[in-house]
């Protein structure tokens, strides 16, 4: 019926779908795969332009855009939210705090998500309860290891095809992404006890995998910090000490921030182990070494004899 109204009145028809759009609508509507993108999230520009088209004054809007951008991850939802909210307020002058403590505005639409989640199937619930502690992107190969975490999610294929769309974003390789409508549900809904063991799995999760990235080493040792345990750690250094200048270039560019972990005083790794702690200090060590950064070196070095000292 669309297209036959478009056919009598002319113009153009915008169609939008939550995941892949089904080819039987596509072919109803003659839209061909160059006609069709991915909408991806704001960026700092599209948040600009927004803040300028309601009235925020050129002087501050670039400000605000990377205030918003870094506070919502340019979900439409949270910056429509912020941008009214802020409209409403006179646009005052940008203040990064609150990046710091969300806004009401932006608790109220992460309140409604929650509501809409807690009506889904049980199964459903559970693997976005899991994917809401990924941090970024995974392979869908990758997300069916989380869903098989203990206690396993039931034929997790189907329940990943049922929220990919809404709740798990696709991006444009493919992979999926967890919405930002879904921060903090794990923690919020299920506690801190069941997100640490989750974490956990998630580390071990990577393991299964047939191939690592280099990128993926900052992911384990997170959620391995997030999870109380670098067991995973222990079963990848053998062979990660191994590996040539190319992978330790790459693992450099991607998780150069493990360096900074637990070197202050009054700073402590989460590992009861020590050996778990001191399998996390040797990656430090190595990426520190790689990286040329003397000084981490140093610091890795004398926070490891500590630690050494005060369990022999």
């Amino acid at each position: 019926r669309l297209r036959a109204i478009q056919d009598r009145l002319g113009g153009s028809i915008l169609v939008t779908y939550s995941d892949v759009l089904p080819s039987r609508i596509a072919d109803q509507l003659s839209l061909s795969a160059g006609r069709t993108f991915i909408a991806p999230s704001f960026d700092e520009k599209d948040i600009e332009n927004y803040l300028l088209a309601n009235g925020c004054p050129g002087e501050t809007a670039n400000t605000w855009s990377k205030i918003i951008r870094a506070g919502t991850r340019g979900h439409p939802q949270f910056v429509d939210a912020r941008v009214v909210a802020l409209a409403e307020e006179g646009f005052p002058e940008p203040d990064i705090s609150e990046l710091l403590v969300p806004r009401p505005e932006i608790l109220d639409v992460r309140a409604e998500a929650r509501r809409l989640i807690a009506s889904r199937p049980a199964s459903d619930r559970e693997l976005l309860a899991r994917a809401s502690l990924l941090l970024g992107r995974i392979p869908r190969s990758r997300l069916m290891a989380v869903a098989a975490i203990d206690p396993p999610i039931a034929e997790p294929g189907d329940v990943i095809d049922r929220v990919t769309g809404p709740w798990l974003e696709r991006t444009e390789s493919d992979a999926l992404r967890p919405s930002p409508l879904l921060s903090a549900l794990g923690v919020d809904t299920r506690g801190v006890d069941w997100a640490i063991e989750i974490h956990r799995g998630i580390a071990f999760s990577f393991l299964r995998s047939k191939s690592l990235l280099a990128s993926d080493i900052f992911d384990i040792a997170t959620h391995a910090m997030l999870g109380r345990s670098a067991a995973p750690l222990l079963l990848l250094l053998p062979s990660l000490l191994q590996a040539g200048a190319e992978v330790w270039a790459q693992v450099v560019e991607t998780s150069s921030l493990l360096m900074a972990f637990g070197l202050d005083e009054g700073q402590f790794l989460p590992f009861a182990d020590p050996s778990e702690t001191a399998a996390f200090r040797i990656l430090q060590l190595r990426i520190a070494i790689e990286a040329g950064h003397r000084d981490n070196v140093a610091k890795i070095v004398q926070r490891s004899v500590i630690e050494f000292d005060k369990n022999n």
